[in-house]
């Protein structure tokens, strides 16, 4: 039984790693057509993570069918978050929580977000 929980930890946090990688494709063809990332200071993928208006569905429309949501689902408290960074001209985006901390060493470490046991971060010019 640990095992299969293993397994599907891993194969969550997969979907996850693979949404961000979505999420970013669609915010290169945005800034691509705008010449800046979305200015949203904050935004959560749904109400539990503490969604703020206006969210990326209202910029990304156009570049990506549908926003990925975490695979636990909006009773959850994991969520993927979107900051933008350097007055349009970087991003970082977040998948808040992920269940593997090699997950989460995947991504860009503390100089993306200081939590690197649980966050998997990616970003752009953010620094």
């Amino acid at each position: 039984m640990v095992m299969l929980n293993n397994v599907r930890m891993k194969a969550r946090d997969a979907r996850r790693v693979g949404d961000i990688k979505q999420i970013q494709t669609a915010l290169e063809l945005y800034y691509d057509a705008n010449n800046s990332y979305p200015n949203i200071v904050q935004s959560a993928d749904h109400i539990n993570c503490e969604n703020r208006f206006p969210t990326l569905d209202t910029y990304l429309g156009n570049y990506i069918s549908v926003i990925p949501h975490d695979p636990l689902g909006p009773a959850s408290r994991y969520c993927y978050y979107y900051n933008v960074k350097n007055s349009g001209q970087g991003y970082v985006i977040m998948a808040y929580q992920v269940e593997l901390t090699e997950t989460a060493a995947k991504g860009e470490g503390t100089n993306c977000y200081p939590d690197t046991t649980n966050v998997y971060c990616k970003g752009v010019n953010y620094r």
